[in-house]
């Protein structure tokens, strides 16, 4: 997947985000999402939603 993300982005330029910042907030998000999924108690998955 890595390989994939990266020869994707390698033909961008950098003005939106570098490499090492879109891989940090990636990381982030995915870490944020996992504690706020802990956290909620529901059993049923059709009452979580996360906006």
């Amino acid at each position: 997947m890595t390989t994939l993300v990266v020869d994707k982005f390698s033909s961008l330029t950098n003005r939106l985000m570098t490499m090492k910042e879109f891989w940090s907030m990636s990381v982030r998000c995915g870490l944020t999402a996992r504690l706020l999924a802990k956290d909620h108690t529901s059993r049923e998955p059709a009452q979580v939603l996360f906006l």
